[in-house]
């Protein structure tokens, strides 16, 4: 993804903007790879781009909400933090 691709995307998600690591996550096609994994189920995937992309993958999953609704993340994302997944505009904490 250019440069220029990225800076669109971020200004209509802030929340992807503002995440560590956000700009490479999108430039190496990671998103594209996170929904991959979804669709394949590889929790190891998530485990492994976890360390550096967390925040990443989860302002992606968010940001893709009722257009690609990432079940495996999103059970994957519940276990491993016992948190709620994204419902209607918020991650319950």
């Amino acid at each position: 993804m250019t440069d220029e691709m990225i800076d669109m995307l971020f200004s209509l998600n802030t929340q992807l903007k503002n995440a560590k690591n956000s700009r490479e996550f999108l430039r190496k096609g990671l998103h594209i790879d996170q929904e991959k994994a979804d669709l394949k189920n590889r929790t190891d995937w998530f485990d492994k781009a976890d360390k550096k992309y967390g925040e990443c993958m989860l302002q992606h999953a968010i940001g893709v909400y009722g257009v690609f609704d990432m079940n495996n993340y999103w059970n994957w994302y519940e276990k491993k933090y016992n948190k709620e997944r994204y419902k209607d505009g918020v991650v319950f904490t």
